[in-house]
């Protein structure tokens, strides 16, 4: 089914600082008082902290840092629980896994890996063929659910997508570009996920008609497309997304510097101190509403990275690349040089420095669980290492961290 959704868009419009579908309702079970007037009697609790991390390992000897054998030396993917080692995956030449940190990632427990040969692509799921297809792809979102895993998958020559569950193909593109991959703490299932029940994903289409460039913007829902026109004046469209059962998008004005969040049919303008160029933008869904990374440059050239809930500048990070994770109220961002090695952590006890000897690996590196901060780093002069609010713990393994994640469940007894 096809249909065609008309966003109106109200220029200079005066609205509130919040957005229309924020208004929080009272959380069922959560009276503070009992019929009678006398406080309930509080629980006991107790937290279970569950910690998967993942990293490459290559044979004792071996210097992986210079990687004179990249490609053709006999890696493996490793995984560990709660620091004690849970899995091992080859990933050397003749394997179908690869060592790249944007290839493998741990999703509800499990470790994912994808490989595309010549021909192929190649899932595995804790060491194991789970399906392959013909073609080479790049993973843009991944969802598992009670009715098996759905993957969003773009053709790697960066035109055409595929829509699969458990390795069929639902639905096929020949020119579609997915917006965002699976490269944030923010959106841990990438450019694909679900909006309460359905299942969801945007992706633009470009055409150059005459000397100029055209693009649209379609919205997949739990089968259905929709077209979402939008006015060229308006601004180049960096991000739409279901939220709460509300459509949302982000857009840019690199003329003016402007960036503005268009919530249904309300529009909010999202600034800082002083004018900025856009360079790209992702909208997070959050209870009870969003909220909108971008990264930008300054009007002297500086890059950096904001961060806003609702129209509120809730942080901004300088750094070519930046990386936030949110949970709760917590904040964290770790912020690395062009050459990625970490220039600053914020979130932790005082603000940490690495150093240039200290890289992150990738994105999925950092992770928050309640109000804790986790990030796995590698050291270009030691073992790879763990570092929260606890304190430091190395891994001991010779070569480098790709990914943490961490879980916090809630027993009352």
């Amino acid at each position: 089914m096809k249909t065609s959704l008309t966003l109106l868009i109200t220029a200079g419009a005066i609205l509130p600082a919040m957005l229309s579908f924020c208004a929080k309702e009272p959380v069922p079970g959560r009276d503070s008082q009992e019929n009678d007037g006398t406080e309930s009697p509080a629980a006991n609790v107790r937290l279970d902290t569950t910690i998967i991390v993942t990293g490459v390992e290559f044979p004792e000897g071996y210097d992986w840092k210079r990687d004179t054998a990249y490609g053709t030396i006999d890696c493996k993917i490793v995984m560990f629980k709660n620091w004690e080692r849970v899995m091992t995956v080859p990933a050397g030449e003749s394997d179908p896994a690869c060592g790249d940190p944007d290839m493998h990632r741990i999703v509800d427990g499990s470790l994912y890996t994808e490989y595309s040969s010549p021909l192929e692509t190649i899932l595995t799921r804790d060491g194991k063929l789970l399906f392959s297809f013909p073609g080479r792809e790049l993973v843009c979102g991944m969802v598992t659910d009670g009715e098996g895993l759905w993957m969003l998958g773009q053709d790697r020559d960066g035109k055409g997508f595929t829509l699969r569950k458990d390795g069929k193909e639902i639905m096929r593109s020949e020119n579609g570009i997915i917006p965002g991959r699976m490269d944030s703490p923010l959106l841990p299932t990438g450019a694909l996920y679900k909006d309460g029940d359905r299942l969801c994903f945007a992706w633009k289409t470009v055409e150059i008609v005459g000397v100029a460039k055209k693009t649209d913007w379609h919205l997949y829902c739990d089968g259905e497309v929709t077209d979402i026109p939008y006015s060229q004046s308006s601004g180049e469209v960096c991000d739409i997304r279901m939220a709460g059962g509300v459509l949302c998008m982000i857009t840019a004005k690199r003329a003016s510097g402007s960036l503005t969040l268009i919530a249904g049919d309300s529009v909010y303008d999202l600034r800082d101190s002083e004018p900025f160029t856009t360079i790209g933008g992702r909208i997070i869904p959050r209870e009870g509403g969003v909220m909108v990374t971008a990264d930008v440059v300054s009007e002297k050239g500086k890059a950096y990275s904001c961060l806003w809930d609702g129209q509120e500048l809730k942080t901004r990070v300088s750094g070519s690349s930046v990386t936030f994770s949110v949970s709760g109220d917590k904040i964290a961002s770790v912020s690395c040089e062009e050459d990625g090695s970490v220039y600053m952590v914020n979130g932790l006890p005082g603000n940490l420095h690495p150093g240039k000897y200290t890289r992150m690996m990738s994105p999925s590196c950092l992770c928050t669980a309640r109000e804790s901060v986790y990030l796995a780093l590698t050291s270009d002069r030691g073992k790879p290492f763990i570092v929260s609010s606890d304190g430091k713990k190395e891994v001991d393994i010779n070569g480098y961290l790709t990914s943490i994640t961490v879980s916090i469940t809630e027993t009352i007894f």
